[in-house]
């Protein structure tokens, strides 16, 4: 049996690093306070240790790719149901875009 804490739900946690830093880390891209910071990070989260090996195990295509833009019904959507992180927002309190 693991090591790791079993999240309730197998997904991304508010807490846990954007997918880019945890390919930089398993690049080992990344160096001091980050570096620690997600191992930690790693060393309880079942979520986050799968996302690094599948983004080491599928490197990207060559070439530039853009993003598919998101439908606008699902950004509205998104936005009513998903906190806000408090750098979200502006120093007015509105939500940034």
């Amino acid at each position: 049996m693991s090591s790791r804490l079993k999240p309730t739900v197998f997904q991304k946690q508010p807490v846990c690093p954007s997918s880019e830093m945890l390919l930089a880390y398993g690049k080992a891209t990344l160096s001091g306070p980050a570096h620690g910071k997600i191992k930690t990070h790693l060393a309880s989260c079942d979520f986050c240790h799968a996302e690094v090996s599948l983004l080491l195990s599928h490197p990207p295509m060559p070439g530039q790719h853009t993003p598919p833009s998101l439908p606008f019904a699902l950004r509205l959507l998104a936005l009513r149901l998903l906190p806000v992180p408090p750098a979200a927002t502006s120093a007015e309190g509105q939500r940034a875009a």
